[in-house]
């Protein structure tokens, strides 16, 4: 998944969990909650690249595999290696 699909998805997601909150359907909570699971799915990969490429340490953040304290720069990195890898897995 490359940064442009990620922000689709995300924005996918959030409409879904907006249309879940507004009307408690269980359709929308099927869609929120796959939509989750593909947004984990794209930080989990990316996290292990962003691993495998360079451990990442500063005052300001860190990013393991397991857990992310973002900074800016930490986000601006992990867009790299996502635009990086055009989405392969």
């Amino acid at each position: 998944m490359n940064a442009r699909e990620f922000f689709d998805t995300v924005a996918k997601m959030r409409q879904a969990q907006k249309q879940y909150f507004k009307t408690r359907s269980t359709e929308w909570l099927i869609e929120s909650k796959g939509l989750e699971k593909t947004v984990d799915d794209e930080i989990r990969r990316v996290t292990r690249l962003l691993c495998e490429k360079e451990e990442i340490k500063g005052n300001q953040g860190t990013i393991s595999p397991n857990r992310i304290i973002g900074t800016p720069e930490h986000i601006q990195v992990a867009l790299d290696v996502m635009n990086e890898k055009g989405g392969e897995q």
